[in-house]
C-alpha cells in the first residue's frame, strides 16, 4: 500500500530520433575513389615526364608517385576525411605525416616498376614476343601501383587517419 499516487506524465518523453544516416558514398568509397583518380594522375605524370626526358628510367615513376601522393593527400583531406580535416599548420603536419607514411608504398611501387621494367624483364619479354611494346611501361606501372597501394592503405588505416581513440593495430 502507498501513501501516495502517481501522476501520469501529461507529455511523456520522446527519446530523440536517430540521425539519420549520410546519404553519400562512404568514407572507404571516397578513398578509393580519390586513389583511383590518383592512379590516373600518376600515369599522366608518368607518360608526360617520359614523353618530355626521353627516358623511362626509375626517377620517372618516383615523381609520379610523389605528383599523386600529394594530390591523393589533398583531396582526402579537404572531401574523404573532411570531418577530420588539417587546415593551416596542421595541414602541412598531415601532409609530411602522409608523405611519411606513402613513402613506404612509393618505394614499393617504385621498386616493382624498376623489377617489372628491369633489363632481365625486357630480355624476357622481346625472347618471348620479340619486342618490348610501348604501353609496357605504363602496364608495369599499373601493376606496381597495386601492389604499393595495397600497403599503403593498410599503413594509412592503422597510421595517418586512426581514431584518436583506437590503439594501433
Amino acid at each position: 500500500m502507498t501513501l501516495y499516487t502517481e501522476i501520469a506524465d501529461p507529455k511523456p518523453t520522446v527519446a530523440p530520433a536517430a540521425p539519420t544516416p549520410q546519404r553519400g558514398p562512404s568514407r572507404m568509397v571516397k578513398f578509393a575513389i580519390v586513389g583511383g583518380i590518383g592512379v590516373l594522375v600518376n600515369l599522366l605524370v608518368l607518360a608526360f615526364i617520359q614523353q618530355v626526358s626521353g627516358t623511362r628510367a626509375w626517377w620517372t615513376s618516383l615523381v609520379a608517385n610523389f605528383a599523386a601522393t600529394l594530390h591523393n593527400y589533398i583531396v582526402n583531406n579537404l572531401w574523404t576525411f573532411k570531418d577530420r580535416q588539417h587546415v593551416g599548420g596542421k595541414w602541412l603536419r598531415g601532409a609530411l605525416l602522409y608523405f611519411a607514411v606513402a613513402t613506404i608504398g612509393i618505394g614499393v611501387t617504385t621498386f616493382c616498376y624498376g623489377l617489372f621494367t628491369g633489363h632481365v624483364a625486357r630480355q624476357l619479354l622481346r625472347q618471348t614476343i620479340g619486342m618490348v611494346p610501348a604501353w609496357y611501361a605504363l602496364a608495369s606501372q599499373l601493376a606496381a601501383i597495386v601492389i604499393g597501394t595495397s600497403l599503403n592503405y593498410f599503413l594509412n588505416k592503422t597510421i595517418t587517419w586512426r581514431l584518436h581513440t583506437q590503439p594501433l593495430e
